[in-house]
């Protein structure tokens, strides 16, 4: 059974079960005919209006001797009587994280006003079948952690357990080598026609907008408009090679911001500096602090080298509510205060469950790993501080990648898949200015081969605008989606608030406390309670009224 956790089963309970079979989806293929689209009842449970089915495709597409496998579909009709006939479909991130146990969260999707919005599992993630997990490198950074182990070390450990897990996967039948970009591309071409769809709208985000910029490649004729939230991974770029310089600039990005906010400049003067003093003293001794599992409850001794803070400080960077404690966490932890770090250090210990990381590894090492060498590596690193080496990734190391890719199976290297995308379909591009692994150079690098593209960047946000942009990127796609020809109004972003960095005493108690995991879901079971004890006293002071 693929890992749905308790957090996650408890959001999407607290929105209710949904109704299934309604007769408006494509009607079944015929049993036998590869590729069909089959109803069925949906793995997650759902609110009204979202039903479920699966694509049947042939695993691998390139061998006649191939067996099936089933992609998971959720469908969230329009709450319009009369919605238009292009939706939206979404593309999730990771590479290879879920979207249908998400699906809670994108029931409320505002495209939903007037378009369909439609979620897919990409084969081999989620409630798809067969599934790519890796559990055998579920603990990778607990024992990165734990260890207190350098980057080298870390690669070596990734590479073993990959390999064990290619080992499992391969001996259950699976062909590795039939998971990619491409394949993905495909499945969502045949979905698309088996749904009756003659054209739909592209929403990516992360890595998904890789498979976006493969589709516009591969299949263009189906895809009315794309819009491409933090561009991860664009085929012409060599991703593993500018990882850490990519890294190293949105550093520098955060440190000038401090210089440029009066209050941190004069509270943290040289911030540059006090993060690489704190990374030499976490190096000579490392912080050793309690850590809790947020899943199993298990409790480990941390011990917090300068590879791991700076892996820390990286991961935050992809969150815009985070960057304005980074001055002052660099600044405490510099001071010997472990402070928020056991909270803080939740998403680094959950990373290799949010994902299903055979197919991660399946992308990477045929689309990525054969374009780069480690003589890139090396060459992009040579003029950067050292220090600034870390735990980028905390499940999928790069290093790693360039280890094991030649012993996971993949086919013979695309050359396309170094390539820029050319397309004319209408693109809207987010970039957030504090993203570190999907800087704005690669949206401007990727909108210069899309000759009908937007792109705008949010100077105060990271990673998925969409998330931590509020209501201004919403808009903005709202309206290039009524009309992808014309630039869509952006002056909302000039009216967000700047960036203001938290200094001086510690964060306030209720950041503290809404870190805790068990609070959150306290607080989300608690706001469902009160919204339907609100309701029911509603209904029955309207009863009562009635009676009157």
């Amino acid at each position: 059974m693929d890992r749905i956790h308790l957090s996650q089963w408890l959001v999407i309970l607290c929105l209710g079960m949904g109704s299934l079979g309604n007769p408006s989806l494509a009607q079944a293929q015929a049993v036998d005919q590869v590729p069909r689209f089959e109803k069925s009842e949906c793995p997650m449970s759902v609110t009204d209006g979202i039903e479920c089915g699966y694509l049947l495709v042939p695993e691998d597409r390139q061998s006649q001797e191939t067996g099936t496998i089933r992609v998971a579909v959720a469908i969230a009709h329009s709450f319009a009587d009369q919605p238009k006939r292009d939706p939206v479909v979404y593309l999730h991130g990771g590479p290879s994280s879920s979207l249908l146990w998400r699906s809670a969260w994108w029931a409320w999707s505002p495209f939903r006003a007037d378009r369909d919005v439609i979620l897919i599992d990409q084969r081999g993630s989620g409630f798809s079948k067969p599934s790519l997990d890796c559990p055998e490198m579920d603990e990778i950074p607990v024992e990165t952690l734990t260890q207190g182990i350098d980057v080298e070390m870390a690669a070596a450990n990734h590479a073993t357990y990959a390999l064990q897990c290619r080992d499992r996967l391969r001996a259950a039948g699976i062909r590795l080598e039939a998971y990619t970009n491409a394949d993905i591309a495909a499945d969502v071409e045949d979905l698309r026609r088996l749904l009756g769809y003659k054209q739909w709208n592209l929403f990516a985000w992360s890595a998904g907008t890789r498979v976006a910029l493969t589709i516009l490649r591969d299949h263009p004729q189906g895809i009315r408009s794309v819009i491409l939230d933090s561009i991860y991974m664009p085929p012409s770029v060599d991703f593993y090679a500018e990882l850490m310089p990519n890294a190293v600039g949105t550093f520098q990005m955060l440190f000038d911001a401090c210089t440029a906010d009066a209050n941190c400049a004069s509270t943290y003067p040289d911030l540059r500096g006090l993060f690489l003093h704190t990374v030499d003293k976490l190096n000579d001794n490392p912080l050793t602090f309690d850590v809790e599992h947020p899943f199993t409850g298990e409790r480990y001794r941390a011990r917090m080298n300068g590879a791991a803070f700076v892996g820390l400080i990286y991961r935050l960077l992809y969150n815009a509510a985070d960057l304005r404690i980074l001055p002052k966490l660099i600044h405490d932890v510099y001071d010997g205060s472990t402070g928020l770090l056991p909270q803080l250090l939740v998403d680094p210990l959950i990373e290799p469950d949010r994902y299903f990381v055979g197919l991660n590894q399946s992308i990477h090492c045929s689309d990525e790993a054969p374009f780069t060498s480690n003589q890139a590596i090396a060459h992009a690193k040579a003029s950067l501080d050292p220090r600034f080496d870390g735990f980028y990734h905390w499940d999928v190391d790069v290093r790693a990648f360039m280890q094991f890719c030649a012993q996971w199976g993949t086919r013979s290297p695309d050359q396309r898949e170094n390539q820029p995308v050319v397309s004319s379909v209408p693109a809207l591009i987010f970039a957030g200015t504090f993203d570190p692994a999907s800087p704005p150079a690669h949206g401007k690098i990727a909108a210069q081969t899309l000759s009908n593209s937007y792109f705008f960047e949010f100077p105060t946000l990271s990673h998925f605008v969409w998330v931590s942009g509020g209501t201004c990127p919403q808009q903005i796609a709202h309206d290039f989606l009524d009309n992808p020809t014309a630039a869509p109004n952006a002056e909302c972003i000039t009216q967000m608030r700047p960036l203001q960095f938290e200094v001086g005493a510690e964060p306030p108690l209720i950041r503290n406390v809404m870190q805790q995991p068990m609070v959150r879901i306290l607080l989300i079971i608690s706001v469902g309670a009160g919204i339907i004890v609100i309701a029911l006293s509603g209904l029955i002071c309207w009863q009562r009224y009635r009676r009157k």
